[in-house]
Formats: structure tokens, sequence, C-alpha cells
């Protein structure tokens, strides 16, 4: 986006305004609201202006990237088309051009977008080039995930500790989770992976049912399912979900990797239906 897009009006000239100050480091909190007020403009090109300056001060302030990120991620939902795309357009430049990861919540649910520099550098260092996406994808969530435990655990514990493995990896893609894991924190963690070619919105649409019925992945059902003796999970596997989930120490999660160009769009409203707690966005831009 460049200023030349946007025509000259009162509204403009004051986005400008407050963006400069954003430059030479004179605005604050209250700069920030006054821009964010300007969102009521009537006229929608100015409205589109607005959001362009707060992209700008998401990029230039690191102090307000968060409050940025949280106002274009409202901005990408429930709005008319030409807002979403502006919205999204400018999230993801904050995400590419200022912190390359944003986080924030939509229709309650955590999101975590990771936006990679260069796709192709980011698949030949987890070396998953010559897997196919599925597996690609788990390799890809699991690295993530024990980078993350190392990250928290204290010094002579073992990742693999807080790693399941009880399960039969020749069932996983069709009847069970993708990873199951301890946090540090204390929760048991399943986690659902997927790898698309897919540029929009995650949701209910790209989880897959079950081969022998109509069960969501990821749905209440799906895991009361995934609890059977059937299923190929081992029984402490199996008691260390049950346990969790009498004392509601359980959480949803979803990684998802894209391969398309990358963009602000996260999830859908259905996630939340679902009872997802977080989905973990890795933006790659387009590579196979």
């Amino acid at each position: 986006m460049s200023d030349d897009l946007f025509e000259t009006t009162e509204t403009t000239e004051r986005v400008k305004e407050l963006v400069a100050s954003f430059k030479d480091g004179t605005a604050g909190d209250a700069e920030f609201e006054a821009l964010r007020e300007l969102l009521s403009a009537e006229d929608a090109l100015d409205r589109d202006g607005v959001l362009y300056g707060i992209r700008s001060v998401g990029i230039l302030d690191e102090e307000r990237t968060d409050a940025a990120v949280d106002v274009l991620l409202g901005y990408c939902f429930d709005q008319p088309r030409k807002v979403r795309e502006v919205a999204a357009e400018s999230l993801s430049d904050i995400g590419c051009e200022r912190t390359a990861r944003i986080t924030g919540s939509q229709y309650d649910v955590a999101v975590d977008a990771r936006y990679i520099d260069n796709g192709a550098d980011y698949l030949n260092y987890h070396k998953v080039t010559d897997l196919s996406k599925g597996a690609a994808g788990e390799k890809i969530a699991e690295t993530n995930i024990r980078t993350e435990i190392a990250s928290k655990i204290d010094e002579g514990e073992k990742v693999d500790d807080y790693i399941y493995k009880g399960y039969d990896p020749g069932t996983v893609n069709d009847n069970g989770p993708d990873l199951v894991y301890k946090d540090p924190e204390g929760d048991l963690i399943i986690d659902e992976v997927k790898f698309l070619s897919d540029d929009g919105n995650f949701g209910k649409r790209n989880l897959g049912k079950t081969k022998d019925g109509d069960v969501t992945q990821m749905s209440d059902q799906w895991i009361r399912n995934v609890l059977s003796e059937e299923r190929g999970i081992d029984k402490s596997t199996r008691e260390a979900i049950e346990d969790a989930r009498a004392t509601g120490d359980v959480r949803r999660e979803i990684t998802v990797i894209q391969n398309r160009p990358k963009d602000g769009k996260t999830v859908t409203k259905s996630i939340n239906e679902l009872g997802i707690d977080e989905v973990r966005l890795i933006k790659i831009g387009e590579q196979r």
C-alpha cells in the first residue's frame, strides 16, 4: 500500500499527521486512540486510509504492535469484503515486516501466526522436502513443540518425558491425534496438524471426517472415539487424556502450515464451535 492510493481528505490528512508523530517518537496512547477513533469515518476510502495508518503504527512502534494487530483482526471479520481485504493485507504487512510473528484472539480462539521469510529454507531446515504434506506437517509441528518445551523445562528434565508416543503411527491420521503432549504448565495438549494449499481462513471445513462415521476431527465425539481401545492408543496415553479431561486440564490445538501466498487471514467462527483453544498458523508462502 502507498499513501498515494488515498485521496486527500480531512481524515487522511489527520492519519498522516498521527503516523508521522509515531515516526518521530513523540506519539503515545492518546495518539493511537485518536487514530482508532477515526475508524468511525463514514467514507469507506477514509476507513481504508485509517486501517493503513494503524498498520503503519504496528510496524513503526513495537509497543503498539499488539494493539494494532487487535484492531486489524477485528476488521478481518463481519465487515464488507473490501474492508476485510484491507485489514487482512495490513495485518499481513505487520507480520511480515515488523515481527514475523503475531498473536491475538478471534472468536475466543487464541491465534498464533508466524510469517516465514523464506518458505523453501524453512522446509529444508526441517528436512521435510521429500515427505508428503501430512508427514511434513507433523514433523514441523513436533519439532516446534519440542523446541518450545525445551525452553520451559528445568535443566536435567527430558523433552521426551512430555511427548506421548502411545499410539500406532499407522492409525494416527484416520483415528487419533497427530500429537499428544504435556505442557510444562500442566495441561495436556491434543494437537491436530494440517498442511494446506489453501489461503482462506482456517475452519471446520478443513478438518476431516473419520472413515467409519460422520465425525469431525477434534470434536467432542471424535475425542470420545479416540479414547476407545480400538483406536490404536495405548492404555497409559488413554488414561492421561481421560484424567486431564476430568480435571479440565486438557487443551485442543491445531497447527496449520499454509503454503499459499502469506496473508492476514486466520480462523472462522466454526473453530470456536468445535471447542478449539488455539490455532497455530505457520505461513510459508507458496512452495509446492
